[in-house]
């Protein structure tokens, strides 16, 4: 943190942890009814959007938002 001031998210990134919240819900549903061998490739590809969000909010300057998102 060069000033510690956070940066505003950008259109795609917000696109990007939208397109994971969603993808986390779908999992959850299918895992929650008994259908978790097809959850789990949602499961990873949660995991995947959640590897490329994490340095995007490190580099606004959005560490809290970051340890929130994980358990998104």
């Amino acid at each position: 943190m060069l000033n510690g001031k956070t940066k505003p998210y950008t259109k795609t990134l917000k696109e990007t942890m939208h397109r994971k919240s969603e993808i986390l819900s779908k999992a959850q549903a299918l895992w929650e009814i008994g259908m978790q061998e097809t959850a789990q490739p949602l499961w990873l590809s949660a995991a995947t959007y959640e590897e490329h969000i994490a340095p995007i909010l490190d580099a606004l300057n959005r560490e809290k938002d970051r340890e929130h998102s994980s358990f998104l």
